[in-house]
Formats: C-alpha cells, sequence, structure tokens
C-alpha cells in the first residue's frame, strides 16, 4: 500500500507492506543504491516493519525525468 504523506513541507510517499515480507529489505537496497537515477529517492526505510519513505514523483516531475538526474553520492558507493 502507498499512501501520500508529507514531512514538514516535503510531499512524500509512505510504501508499507507486511514485515514478513523480504522484499521491502531488496527495495530499499536498490532504492539506496539508484540514489533517485531513473527512480524515486529512498527518504527513510525501515525494512523490518515493511516501511518506505519515498519522494513524490508528480506532474510536475515525473518519474521519467529522474533519468536525467546527476547521481549524488550514495553510502554504496564510498
Amino acid at each position: 500500500m502507498a499512501l501520500p504523506v508529507r514531512r514538514g513541507q516535503e510531499k512524500c510517499v509512505l510504501k508499507v507492506s507486511w514485515p514478513q515480507e523480504t522484499s521491502s529489505c531488496y527495495e530499499a537496497l536498490a532504492l539506496e543504491t539508484w540514489n533517485g537515477r531513473s527512480a524515486v529517492r529512498l527518504l527513510e526505510s525501515s525494512p523490518a516493519d515493511g516501511a518506505l519513505l519515498l519522494e513524490r514523483a508528480d506532474s510536475r516531475r515525473p518519474l521519467r525525468s529522474l533519468a536525467s538526474v546527476k547521481p549524488e553520492s550514495s553510502p554504496h558507493s564510498q
């Protein structure tokens, strides 16, 4: 399930799944690795709880536009 939420003034999406599903752990790792390149950014995660807080793509900045974003350093790229 994905719900629109806000973190302060930032528009986000809270994605929740069953905590027993290991897919949320792999999804969090993939999104963290991609770090906004061709995907939404992972803002926070709690895979043990099945929760991912993601940036929200909208009509002003559709997902397709994220492919041209230059990569920022990721914790996994160091």
